[in-house]
């Protein structure tokens, strides 16, 4: 072993105490905790020392198992424990630039501690969490031997914290906190007796020094990567939790024993938290959510926080040795972000605010990669609606600082799916427009060789998907622009890139402002075209179409208006379907819709056998849902709901320049289908379904005739004496009807009321139409006026009032007043 400089001294029983320069047991309890020892009593056992320049100015001390940044690794460092001689070898720093000495505690035997002043080999390392390995009966026999301890008696300092490091060794954590209580009251007691003048005798137990708190605050945090690693089910979540109570507890009595002490003893110096144990309590709490919140706990990342902010409050001291890094930020911003409290991301902002604005400004922290990409992800867990643009905001950060010449700034390509997928998935109608411009910039970082990130075919589907969902129109050529940038950049795009480029055709169809639907129609129908190609010429089963891109192509040619070509091309899709799922091919069997958007593009032509053609698609869906057996009907995919039965008498109403006959047996069919529909057992009707059949009969009876009178008078009756009158009925009704059945079947049935400040429909006409509110004498049907439908009376709104004035916590509706 080198001979420049060293240091040796020689102890009895089991432990090493070499104290050199400041705060030496801190750095030797970092050090015993690191021991290791093999089923041989040999091994060895890298142990990280922190250095400074210069003896005055420490360097942080780091636990062997937080994530802090690197410290400083001596080659050759280590602690070497031989069975036979039980000696131990520290081979580290130079003594002048530690901020203690190591602290090795082996029970049993003596020992010789050296140490070189050799620092020629210093290179930078991450310290790990340290492995033990032993048998059960070394465990056994260290318990026999602290035992044996407590039983002799504990009178110093010294003896005190040998038993905790014991304790902590074995992995009895508890034990050594109860030891370090134990400590705590003794102390106490004795200084106490000794103020009282009871007790002359110098006492030789201060209160616990600084390294009693380090090893157990330290063997918490240990006890929780434990846990982890193990965790199944909340019991474990648990021990994690009580791991950060009881470090956030020692953290607190060393607090209060710093200020309660006198300031000119040695001991206050000794015992003052420094940002080790700070750190330690933030990350013990970061911990508890580090998976998942902790299930009915709440307040977790608001105690991480109070710990920050002290520590922010006492690095206003310099003296205090106390200094918040990026990581303790970065640990409560974690906290925030894997909590489930309200507004978790509004307060993750503002701790990632408080690094350059808070009371901690004037040490000059600023915001690393893992900080801003924190707050990308923690941004993209909201729910809020502004969540994806404040995520693309520090993504754009990124962008601007790599841009600036910080490489370790470059966005990943975690980074840029992790903005696309939330602005997929935003309530935002410029989504598709902003998930477009992050594409656009990850295209263009990469192009320019700034990045090396380069899109992916997972890029370009979620940019997909936001233009898919989006409610604009326009976005059909863009959508195949980008499918043609994928095919240039040798990208093959999968099922759901040609799903969601066939959906944005389809909206784009279905849009408002479309005029002409056909285009966009035909467009879709290519797209999916090409997929069918791509699936019959490939090996490899890449893309292949499903039941939903046909009934978007499908819904696409609903929308064609009087169209003859766009109703044929719909029925050869639904042929095609039901020809495959004959085959075998479960994946493209059709469902509801896809009969409802058939019925419903033949509703829209001008084809003479609709009604014949419409009528066979409801019986097809019936006979199948009949025949199938009680499982199969649960897992039926076409099943027969109120929307077929809609759709037929859509399709009956849409006869147009018929002959009389044509149309009575039209209107003859739709009031058969809804017969139908109130003797099916799988739905029934509703206010939409009279609503369709009085349309019906205004459209196919000749105006102002006896039998269209008839017929309207009749069809409103059933839906009164059915209760499923609303105000869509109600204008139908006056729409359709002549004026003098609408008097005489309406009005001259209405009654006045004084709470409606109105005329009113009777309550019985709108009994079961859902739409009810809560009144003093219990629920009842909403007012329905015949001039301006529902109405909000006067005693609604001061029930509701009373109700909200009656609960709890509403002083702001009482004016502040309790």
């Amino acid at each position: 072993m080198r001979a420049a400089a060293s240091a040796r001294c020689r102890i009895r029983g089991d432990s090493i105490v070499h104290a050199v320069g400041k705060r030496s047991k801190s750095v030797a309890r970092h050090l015993s905790s690191s021991c290791v020892s093999d089923p041989e009593a040999a091994g060895v056992v890298r142990v990280a020392m922190s250095l400074s320049s210069s003896p005055q100015s420490p360097a942080p001390l780091h636990s062997p198992w937080s994530s802090s940044s690197p410290s400083p690794l001596v080659r050759g460092s280590a602690v070497t424990i031989a069975a036979a001689k039980r000696s131990f070898v520290v081979t580290g720093a130079n003594p002048a630039c530690l901020h203690g000495i190591a602290h090795v505690s082996r029970l049993g035997g003596a020992g010789v501690a050296s140490f070189s002043t050799d620092t020629s080999n210093v290179i930078t390392s991450t310290p790990t969490k340290y492995e033990t390995t032993g048998t059960d009966n070394e465990t056994s026999r260290k318990r026999e031997q602290l035992q044996q301890l407590e039983e002799d008696g504990l009178c110093t300092t010294d003896q005190f914290n040998e038993v905790i490091v014991g304790y902590t060794e074995i992995g009895d954590v508890a034990k050594a906190d109860e030891i370090l209580s134990k400590m705590e009251n003794v102390a106490k007691a004795r200084n106490s007796s000794a103020a009282s003048g009871k007790d002359d005798s110098p006492s030789s137990i201060a209160m616990p020094d600084i390294d009693s708190y380090t090893a157990v605050i330290d063997a918490w945090l240990a006890q929780q990567v434990e846990v982890e690693a193990k965790e199944k089910g909340t019991e474990c979540r648990g021990d994690v939790l009580r791991a950060a109570e009881r470090i956030d507890a020692i953290l607190r009595r060393m607090e209060h024993a710093s200020e309660s002490s006198s300031a000119s003893s040695t001991t206050d110096k000794a015992i003052t938290p420094l940002s080790h144990h700070y750190d330690a309590a933030v990350t013990a709490w970061s911990r508890c959510v580090s998976r998942g919140p902790v299930y009915a706990i709440r307040g977790i990342p608001q105690r991480a926080q109070a710990v920050l902010e002290r520590m922010e409050a006492l690095s206003l001291n310099r003296s205090s040795g106390v200094r918040p890094t990026v990581e303790t930020y970065n640990k409560v911003i974690e906290a925030w972000g894997n909590s489930g409290e309200y507004a978790f991301a509004p307060l993750a902002q503002a701790v990632y605010e408080r690094m350059e604005n808070g009371p901690a400004a004037h040490l000059d922290i600023r915001p690393n990669d893992k900080t801003i990409r924190t707050m990308v992800r923690v941004w993209a867990r909201s729910d809020l609606k502004n969540a994806a643009f404040h995520a693309t905001g520090h993504l754009m950060k990124l962008q601007e600082l790599l841009e600036a010449g910080a490489e370790e700034m470059e966005p990943t390509l975690d980074d840029y799916l992790t903005i696309l997928k939330c602005w997929a998935t935003a309530e935002d109608k410029h989504a598709a427009r902003r998930a477009q411009t992050v594409l656009k910039q990850m295209e263009r970082l990469y192009l320019n060789r700034t990045s090396d990130v380069r899109p992916t075919v997972a890029c370009y589907r979620y940019v997909l998907i936001a233009m898919s969902n989006s409610r604009l129109s326009g976005l059909g050529p863009k959508a195949d622009d980008l499918m043609s940038r994928m095919e240039d950049r040798l990208l093959v795009a999968d099922s759901t890139c040609f799903g969601a480029t066939i959906k944005v055709w389809s909206n784009s169809a279905c849009h408002k402002d479309t005029k002409n639907a056909q285009p966009d129609a035909e467009r879709a129908d290519d797209v999916l075209q090409q997929m069918k190609e791509m699936y019959h010429r490939s090996s490899q089963i890449v893309v292949k179409p499903v039941t939903c891109n046909y009934n978007d192509v499908l819904r696409a040619y609903s929308m064609c208006k009087g169209d003859d070509s766009a109703a044929w091309r719909a029925e050869e899709l639904l042929d095609e379907m039901n020809e495959l799922a004959r085959e075998g091919d479960t994946n493209v069997m059709p469902d509801t819709d896809s009969y409802i958007s058939t019925m419903n593009a033949l509703a829209r032509s001008k084809l003479p056998d609709k009604i014949a053609k419409s009528m066979r698609l409801l019986n097809q869906i019936i006979d199948r849902f009949q025949q199938a057996s009680g499982g199969e009907k649960e897992a039926a995919v076409a099943k027969p709901t109120v929307d077929c039965y809609h759709a037929m008498v859509k399709v009956c109403a849409s006869i147009r320049g018929a002959s009389s006959e044509e149309r009575s047996v039209a209107l003859r069919t739709a009031i058969r289908t809804v017969k139908m529909l109130k003797e099916s057992d799988e739905c029934s009707t509703n206010s939409e379904t009279y609503r369709q059949l009085i349309e019906a009969s205004g459209k196919l009876l000749s105006p102002g005739t006896s039998e269209q009178t008839q017929a309207l008078k009749a069809v409103f009756t059933n839906c009164c004496r059915d209760g499923l009158v609303d105000d869509k009925v109600l204008k139908q009704f006056r729409k359709a009807a002549p004026t003098d059945l609408y008097e005489e079947t309406v009005l001259f049935n209405s009654k006045t009321s004084s709470d409606a400040n109105g005329m009113v429909l009777p309550e019985g006409w709108t009994r079961n139409i859902g739409h009810k509110v809560r009144t003093a004498d219990g629920r009842k049907p909403q007012p329905l006026s015949p001039d301006v439908g529902f109405v909000v009376t006067p005693s609604m709104v001061d029930y509701k009032m009373r109700r909200l004035r009656s609960r709890k916590n509403q002083r702001l509706l009482r004016g502040g007043r309790s």
